[in-house]
């Protein structure tokens, strides 16, 4: 005796009412056991039953955004490289190549100062670079806690002759703030040594009702590796 039901609703039978071919009527009570049960899940003490709105088949874009996070033992950071960024247009595009992009537009409208003559066999660098897609998290104790670590989103400045050092902010909604300006937190247990790569992506279904239904979705699934950023401080290097 079938009896559809509509989805995402919870379903209880209180009692089905049996006539035979007598004329007597049967009034057959919700009963569970071990393992058994009449109008319920097997086993469950409560006679519902949940109907998930479940889906069957999707259709999902290319990805709009890719953020591969993984360590750097070597600096002590956990690097957060936007592999795919937003173009403007509904799509994705490389997100090492938007960051050259950016870089090659500032200092073409900036005028590149001398280098200095190298009358000296070494020079000093303060700190090397790293390619604007690659945003730090630095590791900071849990309020409260002088044992529990967490990981914060950090910046990088700009290090381009001739133009600010500003903070070089992510580009995609993945590593966005919270609401209000809060500082941006990712649990440490979430980054396993094997990394995780994240993706935003439009998907697109046709529900049971014939009704397309259009929405973007993240995913979160292992991938990537240990990272070598190549950041390093204090260098002495020959000239």
């Amino acid at each position: 005796m079938p009896y559809a039901v509509r989805a995402g609703t919870l379903a209880q039978v209180r009692a089905v009412v049996v006539t035979d071919v007598f004329g007597v009527r049967t009034a057959l009570q919700p009963a569970h056991g071990e393992g058994w049960a009449i109008f319920g899940p097997d086993g469950a003490s409560d006679p519902a039953l949940f109907v998930p709105p479940s889906l069957p088949i999707s259709i999902e874009s290319p990805d709009l955004e890719r953020v591969t996070v993984g360590r750097d033992e070597m600096a002590n950071m956990v690097w957060a490289i936007e592999t795919v960024v937003p173009d403007g247009r509904g799509g994705g595009v490389d997100g090492r190549r938007a960051a050259a992009d950016v870089r090659a537009v500032l200092a073409s409208g900036t005028p590149q100062p001398a280098p200095a003559p190298a009358s000296a066999p070494i020079r000093y660098r303060v700190a090397t670079t790293v390619p604007e897609n690659w945003i730090p998290f630095l590791p900071v104790h849990v309020d409260g806690s002088n044992r529990e670590i967490q990981l914060r989103r950090a910046a990088m400045p700009r290090a381009i002759p001739g133009v600010p050092a500003d903070p070089v902010r992510p580009r995609t909604a993945i590593l966005l703030p919270p609401p209000g300006d809060q500082p941006y937190f990712l649990l440490e247990e979430e980054v396993p040594r094997s990394g995780i790569t994240v993706t935003r992506t439009w998907q697109r279904v046709r529900w049971h009702d014939g009704a397309t239904l259009l929405w973007i979705g993240r995913r979160k699934r292992p991938g990537g590796r240990e990272r070598s950023s190549g950041l390093v401080f204090d260098q002495i290097e020959p000239t």
